[in-house]
């Protein structure tokens, strides 16, 4: 079940941004931007998780003549970086994904059609590869990865070929408590020539029940869907229709209390392209809720996050009009309460754009959101960021890469760990190849 609610309006901001206080400390620096990956291919996507005091993991892809490589770089207390490894050797491979606990790491990608694993623990390393499919995925369309405090890996990919006549949708595997992997469960019903099951993500809070999201498109229009597994349970719930539109996302999130929170951008509605940043929360045993949060169009959502507490976080690139520059824009919510006005994260700038946006939480809910600045709303040149202490108060905004770069578009990633300490990484494009950037505070 589910109910709709709405919030209209935009904060209006005056004096110090986002209502900080004249006397608030000064966030500390990020570190100076740091070469993970060494000269790689155009575009290597890469991924970050953080877990316990400063152990942070990032993989990325990169091509080789024959090939390419899933690499990754791991750090244990806040030290250094290791040395690029070789996870996956050469292959058709890619669409990596990484995850932790406060144990270990694991990496997930697909091989030739295949799903791939390796884990990482401080005290052996990582493993060899390992396949959880037995059958060939043919028609990858997104990929996601959750882990629950016991280690136990969720994974979901959907599928879509446009030349098959029945695909097989959203897709899920489980680790089990014997540590095997159960056979791929379809989440999104048995196939359909009706329909187009696309963008699967996936969550699992502290109690090891599991959430994916999806969006689903027919003749008649998107909505966004979602299908729930608890521990211990032996089928997963029926498909809950979440609300229509989906332009963009939908993205997913649960905490250690078993909350639940998803975010997407609705699309073009009865012709019109009618852009608004919704969310849905499901209170740990209760029903979703949903909000349609900015009451202005050209929206793009990138994501959401949630506290141990339930406070909900969302954020997304805002313009009043098309094709007006965008600006990062927030919105937060109390655990049990309302959607407060959705505000401006960093002041619009005249001639430029600022979007692109990410945000990672973790449990006491301090915050970090980080985002592209397009200086001519074509190349981004610096990737800024901004830190919400546990107590509530945003920082000041500060320069996480350095300024008058290049930088490639879309490709940006942040993860907190526990303790508080973040991890942003980014593309920097260079004339002989991309090359993985990263910094730290």
């Amino acid at each position: 079940m589910r109910r709709a609610t709405w919030v209209c309006g935009v904060a209006l901001l005056t004096g110090v941004l986002l209502g900080q206080s004249e006397s608030a400390l000064a966030d500390p620096p990020w570190t100076p931007p740091e070469a993970l990956s060494g000269k790689v291919s155009d575009n290597p996507a890469p991924r970050v998780a953080a877990a316990g005091d400063g152990d942070a993991t990032v993989v990325w892809r990169k091509d080789v003549v024959r090939g390419a490589r899933i690499m990754a770089s791991w750090r244990s207390d806040g030290g250094a970086w290791s040395a690029p490894m070789n996870l996956s050797g050469t292959g058709r491979n890619g669409w990596q994904r990484v995850v932790m606990n406060q144990r270990q790491a694991v990496v997930v990608w697909k091989s030739a059609g295949r799903l791939m694993v390796s884990r990482h623990r401080a005290t052996s390393g990582w493993t060899p590869p390992r396949e959880v499919t037995e059958s060939p995925i043919t028609a990858m369309r997104s990929l996601d990865v959750a882990m629950d405090d016991r280690g136990h890996v969720s994974i979901a990919w959907s599928e879509w070929d446009p030349h098959v006549a029945l695909s097989p949708g959203v897709q899920v595997v489980r680790q089990r408590a014997d540590g095997r992997w159960s056979r791929p469960a379809r989440v999104s019903g048995p196939p359909s020539t009706r329909r187009i099951d696309l963008s699967a993500r996936l969550a699992v809070d502290g109690r090891g029940d599991v959430t994916v999201v999806w969006a689903r498109s027919r003749d008649t229009g998107c909505a966004v869907f979602a299908a729930g597994h608890p521990r211990g349970a032996g089928t997963w719930s029926t498909p809950d229709r979440l609300g229509s539109g989906c332009r963009h996302g939908p993205w997913v999130t649960s905490n250690a209390r078993g909350d639940t929170a998803a975010n997407w951008v609705t699309g073009t509605i009865d012709g019109v392209d009618d852009r608004f940043v919704k969310t849905a929360i499901r209170p740990a045993g209760g029903d979703w809720e949903v909000t349609r949060l900015s009451s202005h169009v050209h929206n793009d959502a990138d994501e959401i996050a949630l506290d141990d507490a339930g406070n909900a976080l969302v954020v997304w690139g805002h313009s009043d009009s098309e094709p007006g520059p965008p600006t990062p824009y927030a919105a937060q919510r109390p655990a049990g309460g309302s959607w407060g006005a959705p505000f401006a994260l960093s002041p619009p700038e005249v001639g430029a754009c600022a979007a692109d946006s990410r945000v990672a939480t973790n449990g006491d809910g301090t915050a970090t959101v980080v985002w592209l600045r397009y200086p001519s709303c074509a190349g981004a040149d610096e990737v800024r960021g901004v830190q919400r202490t546990a107590a509530g108060e945003w920082g000041d905004i500060g320069s996480v890469s350095g300024a008058a770069v290049s930088l490639r578009r879309y490709i940006i990633d942040v993860a907190i760990d526990a303790a508080g300490n973040s991890v942003a990484i980014w593309t920097e494009i260079a004339h002989t190849g991309d090359r993985v950037m990263g910094s730290s505070r």
